[in-house]
């Protein structure tokens, strides 16, 4: 993203209707506004955020959301910094208000345009817009955080996929030194590698782990691994596999 853009475009400002929602919604935590315009070419959402401290609005933060990332600029003080953390860790919603709604959207004008942009965002990468589930009880902007954490949550998956992609380009780039492995490499590295480890290397895209310790394949399942000889180990394995048995390490592969 252009940051440079990005900064240039003029600081929020609160309306006298935005001052008023301290004295209409009391309970708020944030007060977001919201514009969509286009920033050198790419279609961009600006989420601003005022924190409500005591009978003041302050502006905290403002977040950037285009169509492949999203950035967000520290408005506490004068100097620009840049944040790269999700609303929902900068608002705090996440933990405290999940079932209530922190965060007030200043009109529906407003909540029109975020939840258009995060429309056209899903449309345009072929996420089913399925409907989001509202706490019983909570406010009608959970909407607007849960859409907000689907964006934000697609896009850090982008990222770490990435990322997973550049890691293994370099080790295949390294294993191209080497030739084919010994005939013998498989005893060696379970008799002497591991004599006295327990490891289970698992492999999500064939569904497929292999225990060290007792030297059995197991099939991965969403729900957790199954021995597919054995239902014994079932339950120590399916908690090796989410990293709560001590004894055991799990290894994607």
């Amino acid at each position: 993203m252009d940051k440079r853009s990005l900064s240039a475009v003029p600081r929020p400002s609160l309306t006298k209707k935005n001052k008023q929602m301290l004295l209409l919604v009391p309970h708020m935590s944030y007060l977001a506004t919201a514009d969509r315009r286009e920033i050198n070419g790419e279609d961009t959402l600006i989420i601003n955020f005022f924190h409500a401290e005591e009978k003041e609005l302050k502006p905290e933060f403002r977040t950037f959301c285009q169509m492949d990332d999203y950035i967000t600029q520290d408005l506490s003080m004068d100097k620009t910094k840049w944040k790269t953390g999700a609303i929902n860790h900068l608002t705090g919603y996440l933990y405290w208000y999940r079932n209530s709604g922190n965060i007030v959207i200043a009109s529906i004008r407003e909540r029109n345009k975020i939840l258009g942009f995060l429309r056209d965002f899903r449309k345009r990468n072929g996420i089913g817009d399925h409907e989001i589930d509202i706490p019983k009880g909570a406010a009608v902007d959970s909407e607007v955080e849960n859409r907000i954490d689907e964006y934000q949550n697609t896009i850090k998956g982008w990222k770490l996929q990435k990322r997973h992609r550049e890691e293994k380009a370099d080790i295949d780039l390294q294993m191209q030194k080497f030739g084919e492995l010994p005939a013998d490499y498989g005893h060696f590295v379970k008799d002497v590698v591991f004599e006295n480890e327990n490891y289970i290397f698992y492999s999500k895209a064939k569904a497929r782990a292999y225990c060290t310790k007792c030297g059995h394949e197991f099939e991965v399942r969403k729900d957790g691994l199954y021995h597919k000889k054995l239902l014994y180990g079932m339950m120590w394995m399916k908690s090796a596999i989410t990293g709560q048995c001590a004894a055991h390490t799990a290894i994607s592969i």
